[in-house]
């Protein structure tokens, strides 16, 4: 019998491969307001931390810049916090998400998320 999975644990699932791809430490998949949908990763991150936080930093800067996409904030040791702002046009309507995820130093990233926007956006539309 095959099982159908959830919106949920589809994207989970993709957030997963994309971590083990990259050697990244966490990721969520949030709505604009900062309310995590998705997430995976080690548990020393705070996914609804990282969500709330990115949606706050896009908030913030959106009245700054009208057409801001990407958000990076970097420690002093290198490691960032990357945000990834998209949109999903579906049957059900047009959703405002955000991909947030924990980037060690010198790790290069931006071919994996647009890979993993794609793929959450298929999932989305289903």
């Amino acid at each position: 019998m095959n099982e159908q999975l959830s919106r949920q644990t589809t994207i989970e699932r993709v957030l997963q491969e994309m971590i083990t791809q990259g050697g990244f430490y966490g990721a969520v998949v949030a709505t604009s307001d900062g309310l995590p949908i998705a997430m995976a990763g080690v548990s020393t991150i705070d996914t609804n931390l990282l969500g709330a936080v990115a949606a706050s930093l896009k908030g913030l800067a959106s009245r700054a810049h009208q057409n801001l996409d990407e958000i990076c904030i970097r420690d002093q040791h290198g490691e960032q916090v990357v945000s990834r702002y998209f949109s999903i046009t579906a049957p059900q309507g047009k959703f405002n998400l955000l991909l947030a995820v924990c980037v060690p130093p010198q790790k290069s990233y931006r071919r994996l998320f647009n890979r993993t926007i794609k793929q959450i956006q298929q999932v989305w539309a289903g």
